[in-house]
């Protein structure tokens, strides 16, 4: 690099910089990353931000060590090495085992470190227990909140055991939001105070989510809550906490705008009043159907459409509420004698003379097999065997006559692989989907997305879907279609046997496509005859060779239009890549292709390219895993004016690494000076790095690249261990001596690396670099 380029201005480089230390396997030390960043970046970056550190504790330490594990070793001498890394950490992500939370836990060592300049404001606790119903236990908790919380403006916790958590409280002084999750209170030696501790100060809180009963709700009497803005909270038979409840309430009344009640029971009714809360927007209320076996809630199943009706009616006429949740679960068969038609007129008056947003949630929960189905006031099911459709013929009969101007907008439908024998239709879904439609045909014209999950016996040409795809497309508004296969083996791809039912059917109105693991012929048909379509996603779709070109050729020639694509994303270079010349992508903004080393799809892209050269702004070029690559040589970022973000790939696993780097190098020289590029990703895949593959040559273009402007850059870098074996000073051994070097191997893999870095990169790219680690111990 040049003399000149040492005296840039900073000002001039915008950089963001994250590092996230993210290890996915127990075994693997995630901080063995931290490491390799931080030694080999921070010299030459002091002003660069680290905004997340992720912690995962391990539940053995090592013998006669006062470390928890050997990531807070690591850690501490990190910190050590250099104190001042401690300012740069906004966020800390602890999960947490019963032994690093002792009096002489190493990570508090480490948390020392980072209270001398700390910029900590979220910190997010939660077990790491195997089992999800053990928690993890502070032992001696109150050295912890000494050491981080007075600067903690977010605090989340989730599956802990906490002894009295009110010192979190009263000595986070700036907490803004409170998520508490699944937590478990011990207040037998530890009561919680009636009022705040001299010493204390009592947080405001913006956002508080409770899933417990358990005494930590109660610490809302000692907290702030004038600004809440959020409140979620679940109730069952906890009768004890109404005082509470009501001092919460009284608290946030004029604040509160979003309240989730996700479970109750039939005391809060008496006292909540939701003519109180006159900034609320957003109401959630549960209304269950469930034959539970619990006396007082089998009583309450009888009550709860009074009680949500009553809570309903405190509701005045001139409010501010836009959005209407309804969590309903039902076991068995759903009834539609049940008394729906008491919460249309509460509906209506809430909406009067403004926007309301009405959304039903439906779980369907089957005692003989647990199964639930969850349906948002449409068709959504996640069991075939479960009829969601009910749900929708449920809502349909009960609020449809009154409220004619609703609004379904997404249509799910998961047809069966075997159809009922005798029976035209593939399902009882379509069956029951036929006849709603039929009873109501006007339905038709409130869906708008249609997500279609196919087998094999649902795309022949008598399949009863599409008879009732004819009853939508008489009034239909569909403007997104999605298409995805149900079979049961991942590779195998569901065939269309006559697609060109389904194209004249359904493919006029739609504005947006997409489709995914699919095997369709003629699949021509579907650019030809979406007329509208201006977003296109296709992953892993396979097409009919043999007649493929002559019949795009022709229809083309006859049709006399093609569809102008937006976003288009393909996985695959044969032979569906090739519809690009048959297709208008000159308004084309979004494109990202998975590379591989297939014949022919350069020749396709380079034609692709050039169709959407002026007005693209992201393009997204990367690889197939395990499938070795090149950039295309034509590849020239310069007849791309419009161009914001780029996505380029880099893989050294084999011995064309250096070639990998050279082509990055040489394709971001095509990128002028003068340019719109704010984001740039390089994906990275390591095996074995070598100071020899050229890590310096891209550097003094990313400069030039970033003159006069911001630019974000992210570097994602992956370990990749071969299927064979681990890597031990750069020697492959067999795959039987794996699990004895495989913590050698990253150690020298991360110090190999770190040392590559540490030489390569100057002080100006410095104000820095997004950095996302992911270490993976073999594919």
């Amino acid at each position: 690099m040049n003399a000149d380029s040492h005296r840039l201005p900073l000002e001039i480089l915008y950089h963001i910089l994250d590092i996230i230390v993210q290890g996915e396997e127990q075994d693997v030390q995630s901080t063995r990353s931290l490491s390799l960043v931080c030694r080999a970046f921070l010299p030459q970056c002091q002003k660069t931000l680290f905004r997340t550190l992720n912690i995962f504790a391990d539940a053995k330490r090592p013998r006669g060590d006062k470390f928890p594990n050997r990531q807070t070793r690591k850690l501490y001498e990190i910190f050590q090495y250099k104190p001042q890394l401690a300012s740069h950490f906004t966020t800390l992500q602890w999960g947490a085992s019963e032994e690093s939370m002792s009096t002489t836990s190493g990570f508090l060592i480490v948390l020392e470190r980072i209270q001398e300049r700390t910029k900590l404001r979220t910190l997010h606790l939660y077990s790491r227990c195997v089992d999800s119903r053990s928690f993890a236990t502070f032992r001696d908790g109150r050295l912890l909140y000494q050491l981080v919380t007075p600067f903690i403006t977010r605090l989340e916790i989730n599956n802990m055991c906490l002894i009295n958590p009110s010192t979190f409280f009263v000595t986070c002084k700036k907490l803004e939001e409170l998520q508490i999750e699944v937590v478990k209170v011990d207040y037998v030696h530890n009561p919680v105070p009636e009022q705040v501790p001299q010493a204390g100060f009592p947080p405001s809180i913006k956002s508080y989510e409770v899933t417990t009963t358990d005494p930590l709700f109660k610490v809302a009497k000692i907290v702030d809550l004038s600004r809440l803005r959020i409140l979620k909270i679940w109730l069952y038979y906890a009768n004890d906490l109404v005082e509470y409840l009501r001092s919460l309430f009284n608290s946030c009344a004029n604040a509160l705008q979003e309240f989730h009640l996700m479970a109750m029971n039939s005391y809060i009714g008496s006292f909540l009043d939701l003519g109180f809360f006159p900034s609320l927007e957003i109401i959630t209320l549960p209304i269950d159907q469930y034959e539970h076996d619990l006396p007082i809630l089998r009583r309450w199943q009888d009550e709860s459409f009074r009680m949500i009706n009553e809570i309903l009616a405190t509701v005045p006429k001139e409010n501010k509420i836009k959005i209407l949740n309804f969590y309903i679960r039902l076991s068995g068969t759903p009834e539609v004698s049940l008394p729906w038609d008491i919460l249309t007129p509460c509906a209506l008056r809430i909406s009067a003379g403004k926007p309301l947003r009405l959304l039903f949630h439906v779980m369907y929960v089957l005692p003989e097999t647990g199964g639930i189905v969850s349906v948002d006031i449409v068709v959504h099911c996640e069991e075939p065997h479960i009829p969601s459709i009910q749900a929708l013929s449920l809502v349909c009969r009960a609020f449809v006559p009154q409220c004619q101007k609703a609004l379904f907008t997404t249509l799910d439908i998961f047809p069966d692989a075997k159809r009922p024998r005798g029976d035209k239709f593939p399902n009882k879904q379509t069956r029951n989907l036929h006849e709603v439609l039929q009873h109501n045909p006007h339905l038709a014209a409130h869906f708008t997305t249609l997500r279609w999950g196919v087998s094999e016996e649902s795309v022949t040409p008598a399949s009863g879907f599409l008879i009732t795809l004819a009853c939508i497309q008489e009034h239909t508004k569909i403007q997104t279609l999605q298409l995805y296969p149900r079979c049961s083996v991942h590779q195998s791809a569901v065939t269309f046997r006559d697609t060109n039912l389904l194209y004249r059917s359904i493919t006029p109105f739609i504005t947006r496509l997409e489709i995914s693991d699919m095997r369709i012929i003629h699949s021509y048909y579907l650019f030809a005859t979406c007329k509208s379509l201006k977003e296109l996603l296709i992953e892993k779709v396979m097409d009919t060779e043999s007649t493929f070109f002559g019949q795009a050729r022709a229809i083309n020639i006859s049709i006399g239009f093609r569809p102008r694509i937006r976003s288009y994303e393909h996985s695959v270079i044969q032979p569906l890549f090739k519809a690009a010349k048959f297709v208008d992508f000159s308004g084309l903004r979004i494109l990202k292709v998975h590379l591989s080393d297939t014949s022919g799809g350069a020749e396709h892209l380079q034609f692709l390219l050039n169709a959407c050269a002026t007005t693209i702004q992201e393009l997204h070029l990367t690889k197939m895993d395990r499938l070795s690559c090149r950039l295309p040589p034509f590849l020239d970022f310069g007849y791309f004016p419009s161009l914001q973000v780029i996505t380029l790939p880099v893989d050294e696993r084999d011995h064309k690494g250096g070639d990998s780097f050279r082509d990055l190098a040489d394709a971001l020289a095509t990128i002028p000076k003068e340019n719109k590029v704010k984001v740039l990703n390089v994906d990275v895949v390591v095996s074995e790095p070598d100071a020899s593959f050229h890590w310096t040559t891209w550097i003094p273009h990313i400069l030039r690249i970033s003159t006069g402007k911001p630019l974000r850059l992210h570097v994602h870098v992956t370990y990749d261990l071969p299927k064979t074996g681990g890597i031990v000073s750069g020697d492959k051994v067999p795959y039987e001596e794996y699990r004895f070097c495989c913590k050698p191997a990253f150690d020298n893999l991360a110090s190999s690396f770190a040392r590559l870095v540490f030489e390569s990169f100057p002080l100006h790219i410095a104000h820095g670099l997004t950095y996302s680690i992911t270490d993976r111990k073999h594919q």
